[in-house]
């Protein structure tokens, strides 16, 4: 099954970039985490800049509201289903357990670096992701 839920943003400053997108491929059961996060909040077990954790009721209703509160920079965004509900993105010993991604799409047999994940957010950016 292949729910799509779109990222929805208030207007915020124009100093401030927003963010839209689309996830896909979710089963529609389990609590999905947005995160957007920068060079020193990569590493497994640190923090995002912000998350947003979508409900499954949220999902069905197709929408979410997420203010970006950061400045343009450089960062990366990823997205998880939390399968087993512990809420945290599970790994393996050859990634992650649970459906993810990254909004720059990583393919190496290796753990991503940032600079493979990361992008420049100067302005207003929409967003597909397919778990």
């Amino acid at each position: 099954m292949s729910i799509a839920v779109a990222l929805m943003w208030p207007a915020v400053a124009a100093a401030t970039p927003t963010i839209t997108g689309e996830i896909t491929g979710c089963s529609g059961e389990h609590v999905v985490y947005v995160r957007l996060f920068d060079e020193t909040m990569f590493d497994e077990g640190s923090q995002p800049v912000q998350q947003v954790a979508v409900t499954p009721e949220q999902i069905r209703d197709g929408r979410f509201a997420f203010q970006l509160q950061q400045t343009p920079g450089i960062y990366g965004i990823s997205v998880y289903e939390d399968v087993n509900g512990n809420g945290k993105l599970d790994m393996g010993w050859f990634g992650p357990k649970e459906p993810s991604r990254l909004y720059r799409r990583f393919t190496a047999w290796r753990k991503p670096r940032f600079s493979d994940v990361q992008f420049e957010l100067t302005a207003d950016l929409s967003v597909q992701l397919t778990l």
